[in-house]
C-alpha cells in the first residue's frame, strides 16, 4: 500500500485500505464501531469533500484532528447566503458538509478539483434513482429521486475516488 498506515489500525482495516486504493469508488459498509473513518480518512487525497449527516460533522472534524491533523477542514454550514470566501477556500483541505445543503454549494463545489469524495451514512442517498440518456450517452437523475441525491450525484461524477460509507 503507498499510504501512511496510522499506528494502532488493525489488520482488517489495513485490508479495506488496501481495497479502496485498488477499487477507488467503493463501498465500505463494516459494522458500526469498527473504524469506517479512520480507513476512510487514511485514504482521503486532497482536496477532498466529506458530506454527511450535519450532526457528525464535527465528529469527521475531531477523526481529522486525531488521524490526519496535517489535513485543514472547512465546515459548510450555511444552507443560503455567500459561499466561503476564495482565501477560506484556498486554506482548505477537505471541504465538511450535510447531504441537505450540497445543492446550494454545488456550483463552487464541483470546480474546487477534489480528488476524494467520502459519504458517511451513504443510506441516505437511497432511492436515487437514475435513467440512461441516450442524447447525453449518459445517466441521469429521475425526478423522482430525493433533491440531496440528485446533488450527491452531480458532486461526485468527476472526482476519481468514492467512498460510501454506511
Amino acid at each position: 500500500i503507498d499510504r501512511v498506515i496510522p499506528a494502532g489500525m488493525k489488520n482488517y482495516q489495513i485490508e479495506s485500505v488496501a481495497f479502496i486504493e485498488k477499487h477507488r469508488r467503493v463501498i465500505l459498509g463494516d459494522e458500526q464501531g469498527l473504524g469506517k473513518s479512520v480507513v476512510a480518512l487514511t485514504c482521503l487525497d486532497a482536496p477532498a469533500i466529506i458530506v454527511c449527516p450535519a450532526t457528525l460533522k464535527y465528529n469527521w472534524i475531531d477523526q481529522m484532528a486525531k488521524w490526519r491533523p496535517e489535513l485543514t477542514p472547512l465546515v459548510l454550514s450555511i444552507s443560503g447566503g455567500e459561499p466561503p470566501s476564495v482565501e477560506e477556500r484556498k486554506r482548505a483541505t477537505v471541504f465538511v458538509i450535510n447531504y441537505d445543503i450540497i445543492q446550494k454549494h454545488l456550483d463552487w463545489l464541483t470546480k474546487i478539483g477534489a480528488k476524494t469524495l467520502i459519504a458517511d451514512e451513504a443510506q441516505y442517498l437511497k432511492n436515487l434513482g437514475v435513467m440512461w440518456d441516450s442524447r447525453l450517452r449518459t445517466y441521469v437523475p429521475t425526478e423522482k429521486s430525493p433533491r440531496r441525491a440528485n446533488a450527491f450525484y452531480e458532486l461526485h461524477r468527476d472526482i476519481p475516488k468514492l467512498i460510501l460509507a454506511t
